[in-house]
């Protein structure tokens, strides 16, 4: 509850104060920006902390979960 809370909370300052529009295509780029650094988490982890892998690959395994299920459910565009 309290990251959905924060994530949130976060957005809306983000949206707020940024000069994007917080429309589908502000939102692809974030995500994009988002997939990037889920990866390189998995990258850095694999060759310095390999045991704790688990936490970013479950970080990109929900962010693409969400990407998906926002496409499906037609919240994109």
């Amino acid at each position: 509850r309290f990251r959905r809370q924060a994530s949130a909370a976060f957005l809306r300052g983000y949206w707020e104060t940024s000069c994007l529009k917080n429309d589908a295509t502000a939102r692809a780029l974030l995500d994009l920006f988002l997939i990037q650094k889920a990866a390189y988490e998995v990258s850095y982890e694999a060759a310095n902390r390999p045991t704790w892998i688990g936490v970013p690959l479950a970080g990109l395994s929900a962010l693409v979960t969400r990407i998906i299920e926002d496409e499906a459910g037609g919240r994109r565009g």
